[in-house]
């Protein structure tokens, strides 16, 4: 039994230590995509996660989608409700498979978009994530190392800790996907 208290005060410990490791390490408290999926037909959707330890209220905030390398969002589908710290919010096609909808906080029919478009988080009027490059046309994809924009459903590699911002001129799906 005492053998079995220290394990636990041990345990404790090493936990209590790895999740301050982790949080002193993050500096990121804005919200940002971390799953993009785009499958056939109306089989789209966007994880968006919030790295900080606050709730954040979520209608300051939008995803906005720039067809074909246009630079003007002809889609902007706000969003609701709020997010809990270390958590995540499901945003898919009202169309798609019940699997998919399943895990959705909201569903929309606005959520159209394939792998040439660029896909926005806006806060407000600040642009906090962009998958893809607004006001660029890719041809199908933007596509590296195997990594695609285009009938895949690719995860933010754990690493990243915040998004990219609309002054991007690159895109390159393989760095943090």
């Amino acid at each position: 039994s005492n053998m079995l208290q220290m394990l636990k005060l041990a345990f404790v410990f090493w936990l209590t230590t790895s999740i301050t490791t982790v949080f002193s390490q993050s500096n990121c408290s804005e919200l940002f995509f971390s799953e993009y999926i785009e499958g056939s037909g109306l089989n789209k959707g966007l994880e968006i996660y919030n790295p900080s330890m606050n709730t954040i209220d979520l209608s300051n905030y939008s995803i906005k989608v720039f067809t074909n390398g246009n630079a003007n969002a002809g889609i902007t589908i706000p969003l609701t409700g709020t997010l809990d710290g270390d958590s995540v919010y499901v945003v898919t096609h009202s169309g798609a498979t019940a699997a998919l909808k399943d895990s959705a906080d909201l569903t929309s029919g606005a959520l159209t978009f394939n792998g040439d478009d660029a896909v926005a988080l806006v806060s407000t009027t600040d642009t906090v994530d962009v998958i893809g490059i607004i006001g660029t046309d890719p041809g199908s994809a933007w596509s590296s190392g195997g990594v695609s924009t285009q009938n895949q459903t690719i995860l933010r590699n754990s690493t990243v800790q915040v998004g990219i911002g609309n002054d991007s001129t690159s895109f390159d799906p393989s760095i943090e996907w």
